[in-house]
């Protein structure tokens, strides 16, 4: 069976073109409206990577050198150390229990000169 469509062949290929066309032209309407939301979507997930990155460098543990004590904080701690080293040989006693007393002893002197001078300061 042959059939023969001569006469309508172009109104065929017509509609094939506005078919093709109407399809082309609602794709680009859709990928434009996915673009404006991919745009929006874009930069709700650039405030969100921004948060997430401020967020784990605050939980981040610093990651500096160990610095050594400084000696306005070692100083006096080592010439603490040095009276009561020095109380305990003057001492009678020895053993743990005359160090807890040398330490003591050295200690409420220390804030008894401590107290006295912030007195002092305070009078000037």
């Amino acid at each position: 069976m042959n059939i023969n469509l001569y006469p309508y062949n172009r109104y065929i290929l017509l509609a094939a073109f506005v078919v093709l066309l109407l399809t082309l032209i609602m794709t680009a309407v859709h990928l434009v409206r996915f673009g404006k939301v991919l745009n929006a979507r874009m930069a709700e997930l650039e405030k969100i990577s921004v948060q997430a990155e401020a967020l784990q460098k605050r939980l981040e543990p610093k990651k500096e050198k160990k610095k050594l004590p400084e000696l306005k904080t070692v100083l006096p701690l080592l010439l603490l150390a040095h009276s009561i080293y020095k109380d305990y040989r003057e001492a009678e006693g020895s053993g743990l229990e005359q160090v807890r007393r040398s330490a003591v002893k050295v200690t409420e002197k220390r804030l008894v000169s401590d107290h006295l001078k912030s007195q002092i300061a305070k009078i000037r």
